[in-house]
């Protein structure tokens, strides 16, 4: 999980690699910047990005980063299947 504010990059990345087969990954970024990502309903990292969210440069993009890449890799394309994505705006 990525975020950019001034494209200073803070990441929470789980630590366990993610198993085989169907998962359940929850990505969740309070609007101060806090970031938890769940994998099947555990925590698997935690961030603290340190900015307030507000208009991106780079919109949401499942899948595949268009753009630019948020975080450190160069393979930009997800080549397994998401079943279902939900966005919450709290």
């Amino acid at each position: 999980l990525g975020v950019r504010d001034s494209w200073k990059l803070t990441e929470a990345v789980a630590s366990d690699p993610i198993p085989s087969g169907i998962n359940r990954v929850t990505a969740t970024i309070s609007a101060n910047g806090k970031m938890e990502l769940l994998v099947n309903e555990k925590l698997g990292a935690t961030a603290d990005a340190r900015c307030v969210l507000a208009q991106a440069g780079d919109g949401l993009q499942v899948g595949d980063d268009k753009i630019k890449p948020v975080g450190n890799y160069s393979a930009t394309r997800f080549t397994g299947s998401i079943s279902e994505l939900k966005l919450e705006l709290k």
